[in-house]
Order: C-alpha cells, then sequence, then structure tokens
C-alpha cells in the first residue's frame, strides 16, 4: 500500500513538472510579446516550484547514492 501511495506522489511530481515546462515553453515562444505588461506571481506558487525543485534534487541525490551502492557492491562482486 505504501508504494502506491509513492508511486502516486510520483507521478504527481512528474505532471507538475511537466506542466511548469510547458509554460516556460509557451513563454519563450510569445517572446516580447507580452513584455510590457506586469507579471503576476503568487506566493502560493512560488512555494510550490520551490518544493518541486527541493524534491527533485532528494530524489536525484537518492538516485545517486542508490546508484553507487550498487557499482561498489558489482566491483566488490567481481574483484572476489
Amino acid at each position: 500500500m505504501k508504494g502506491l501511495f509513492q508511486a502516486a506522489d510520483v507521478r504527481k511530481l512528474d505532471h507538475l513538472r511537466a506542466e511548469e515546462k510547458m509554460i516556460q515553453r509557451e513563454r519563450a515562444q510569445e517572446g516580447d510579446e507580452f513584455a510590457d505588461k506586469e507579471k503576476f506571481v503568487t506566493e502560493a506558487y512560488k512555494e510550490q516550484l520551490a518544493a518541486i525543485r527541493k524534491k527533485v534534487k532528494a530524489g536525484r541525490c537518492h538516485n545517486v547514492c542508490h546508484n553507487v551502492s550498487a557499482y561498489s557492491s558489482l566491483i566488490r562482486t567481481v574483484q572476489s
């Protein structure tokens, strides 16, 4: 059951990251079309982006640590 919740969290995080990338691409395509307009970004949105970046960074660290552990055990096996 715990695995299902973790998988759902990962999918939600991936969806939010994909949505943010899509917004960035749209802004890049618009170019200077709205350069003279004011930009409004709420604090909640900024907090959400910070949380996403933090989770991504933590996930990368976990993956790197896991890979290092796997490679080191493989090397020990080969050297034996």
